[in-house]
């Protein structure tokens, strides 16, 4: 029924249930007083109303606006906004009630557990550095329990950025006047990381990635790649602005780089990461043939038809025969990968036929834990959190017990030059007698060991190491001293500064004791000696806030990268711009052309697909692509205070190829696959007057030989 004004009247059903419930709008309200003086209300309610098309189901469902009139106060209910309520209070209390120690059986202790408070205080080491089961390959990483597939191996670890080294080279030349120089070399190369795999490639024109833990102390074989890496995230840590804290700048904000677990990693099994097989490829002359994954997987396959053939008996006359007649043929003897993959003698065959080719190229891959005990150093003393000191970003926390004169951790070392940190700026970089002038110091400096007396830096990698930050004598709870592990080379001591730049190779390692007793979750600090102090002293005392507009108005890209918040089109963003310093990526996997045939439309954005999902899109940034936002759908989550996600849909144009003035149209791109960046040369990276300053080498640690600078 209706009223005169068109509404229709409310009508009360015996039951209630939600099923019956609209959201709905309160338009007007009657009070009126009955014969026992009782107040009684009525309401005029909006609801909409939502019919979908039965004969074509992909047509939009039509929508109508009803109006109810003669509404009771008893039939309207006031509710939260949906994830509003204190269930959703992020930092309210949560904690499991824990179960008796007594009552957790070894088979359900299958976790590495992250809190402080769950580490043990001895013993129980779970992650190692000892020399590599690779023949003259150094150092490398080895698990102490059996990791499964998808767990992550350790802790988080940080990313240091390295900008424009190529042309700091050119330039520091130039300025020098020198004109005529061999192309830039330095031991570092060996050990960068390509950008787009840490999030910094559009720091600059030419980015180098520097992972100190596992992306330098972990081996790499392709045959047997058993982790992953995730890319770190941005973030100052508390929240530090470049106006505001004399302490912006001086670190790195590349924190939370992840190595998971690709396969099942047995006890005692060596850490391989994932250099890609161009590592190999690019260095044969160097390293000499190495099989890469295919050829492994080319070999097995070999060896399983080798199989067939002699009927499953790889142990008979004729099995024998057929293998040395095999080994006498020209195709055979000439030394390429995959003959380098099988195995050598016949009586290997059937080991190497059960073990897999690659496996049998490091024998020793896997080793037994009493060997590790002897042989090996603890890397998971220390892991990383936010520093108890003010304006030192990120710290190393004890993971357990550390009795005074123990090992906290190995660090093993990277020889540099001084003259590598400058950083060089010019009118016009491409013309040798432009004018040219020193305009800073890389970030890189702040992470290494150093002397006043000589040009050699030495840099530190290992897990957690480089987040160690400073205490004065009295504070400081470390010391460091050369290692008396066999992975220190001694006899690199007794060069000179310039032999050790032209060297190929590292081999130093320092190593973090404990002063005196450390509890679980104190931080570790060592004294970063008398110089450093009074230059943060000096630095503190005259810092200045920058007041350039830009400066005042920059924002950190961490700040934006929330998905609970709707990203701005281009033409919201005429009223309400984003600053300066910011630019936006999506996240595009690869065009399938059977999927995008079937999404393929064009409409006034022109022609277009729909976004899809790439297997593990996120990890790097290899997937992200410059983009502009131009049309969102969705609800717009900004007017209240929700946890909730976006749950909004974007039409961007994608910009996947530099040279490509055509973008890509995509639809239905998600909220979590747009993220904020620094544009280049924007970020706290390049503050140039930002503190710089190396970590104090002690002078009695300091070598005879590597004194070469006059004081």
């Amino acid at each position: 029924e209706k009223d005169n004004k068109g509404h229709f009247l409310f009508k009360s059903l015996k039951t209630s249930s939600v099923h019956k419930a609209h959201d709905c709008w309160i338009h007007e309200s009657k009070r009126t007083v009955n014969s026992k003086k009782k107040a009684k209300y009525e309401y005029v309610v909006s609801i909409k109303k939502v019919t979908p098309d039965k004969k074509n189901k992909k047509k939009r469902p039509k929508e109508e606006t009803l109006y109810i009139s003669q509404v009771p106060r008893k039939a309207i209910a006031v509710l939260d906004q949906p994830y509003t309520i204190d269930q959703f209070l992020r930092n309210s209390f949560r904690h499991y009630i824990s179960l008796p120690d007594e009552m957790v059986g070894p088979n359900w202790r299958d976790l590495n557990p992250t809190h402080v408070d769950a580490y043990p205080q001895q013993g129980q080491c779970q992650l190692y550095m000892a020399m590599s089961s690779i023949p003259h390959a150094g150092l490398g990483m080895y698990s102490g329990k059996a990791i499964p597939k998808g767990d992550q191996i350790g802790f988080d670890d940080l990313v240091v950025q390295v900008e424009d080294s190529g042309l700091n080279y050119k330039l520091r030349n130039w300025h020098n006047q020198i004109y005529k120089f061999p192309d830039h070399y330095w031991l570092m190369q060996h050990y960068y990381w390509e950008a787009k795999t840490t999030g910094g490639e559009r720091e600059a024109d030419e980015i180098d990635s520097i992972v100190p833990g596992f992306g330098m102390l972990a081996n790499s074989h392709d045959g047997l790649i058993n982790t992953n890496m995730i890319r770190p995230r941005m973030t100052s840590v508390h929240g530090m602005h470049r106006t505001k804290d004399p302490g912006a700048g001086a670190y790195t904000y590349y924190h939370g780089v992840k190595y998971m677990a690709e396969e099942d990693i047995a006890v005692g099994e060596e850490i391989w990461a994932e250099y890609g097989s161009s590592w190999f490829l690019e260095r044969e002359d160097e390293l000499g043939i190495i099989p890469i994954d295919d050829d492994f997987d080319e070999a097995d396959d070999m060896l399983r038809t080798f199989s067939d053939l002699v009927k499953g008996d790889v142990e008979s006359e004729m099995a024998r025969d057929l293998w040395e007649f095999f080994n006498m043929t020209g195709d055979a003897q000439q030394k390429n990968r995959v003959r380098v993959a099988l195995p050598e003698k016949f009586e290997d065959v059937k080991h190497v036929m059960e073990v897999g080719t690659a496996r049998h190229s490091v024998p020793d891959s896997i080793r037994p834990m009493e060997w590790l005990e002897e042989n090996g150093l603890c890397l998971d003393n220390i892991r990383p959190d936010d520093s108890t000191i003010p304006q030192a970003g990120k710290g190393a926390f004890a993971t357990r017990f550390l009795e005074r004169g123990q090992v906290i951790a190995p660090a093993p070392l990277v020889q540099l030059r001084r003259k590598d940190m400058e950083v060089y700026d010019s009118d016009d970089i491409r013309k040798k007698k432009a004018k040219t002038w020193r305009d800073g110091t890389q970030l890189l400096l702040n992470y290494c060991f150093g002397h006043a007396e000589s040009s050699i830096l030495l840099f530190p990698y290992a897990p957690v190491v480089n987040y160690i930050n400073h205490g004065d004598s009295i504070e400081a709870n470390a010391f460091i001293r050369w290692s008396a592990h066999e992975g220190n080379k001694r006899k690199l001591l007794l060069r000179t500064p310039d032999e050790l730049n032209d060297s190929e190779h590292a081999g130093l390692m320092l190593e973090f004791v404990a002063k005196r007793d450390i509890e679980v979750g104190e931080e570790v600090l060592v004294d970063y000696g008398e110089e450093w102090q009074e230059a943060w002293e000096k630095y503190l005392e005259e810092w200045k806030p920058p007041l350039d507009e830009e400066d005042v108005a920059y924002v950190n890209p961490e700040v934006l990268n929330d998905i609970m918040v709707p990203v701005r089109t281009v033409e919201e963003q005429e009223e309400d711009p984003y600053p300066e310093n910011i630019q936006t990526l999506c996240f595009v996997g690869p065009f399938d052309e059977k999927k995008g045939e079937k999404t393929k439309k064009t409409d006034e954005w022109g022609e277009g697909y729909d976004w899809t999902f790439y297997h593990n899109m996120y990890f790097t940034n290899k997937k992200g692509y410059p983009c502009d936002i131009v049309a969102r759908d969705g609800e717009d989550l900004a007017g209240y205070q929700s946890v909730e996600p976006d749950g909004s849909h974007y039409i961007a144009k994608v910009y996947k190829r530099k040279k490509s003035k055509k973008p890509l149209i995509v639809r239905k791109v998600p909220r979590r696959a747009i993220e904020f960046y620094d544009r280049k040369y924007q970020s706290d990276l390049f503050l140039r007057t930002a503190f710089r300053h190396e970590i104090g080498l002690p002078t009695k640690m300091l070598p005879k030989a590597w004194r070469d600078v006059n004081v």
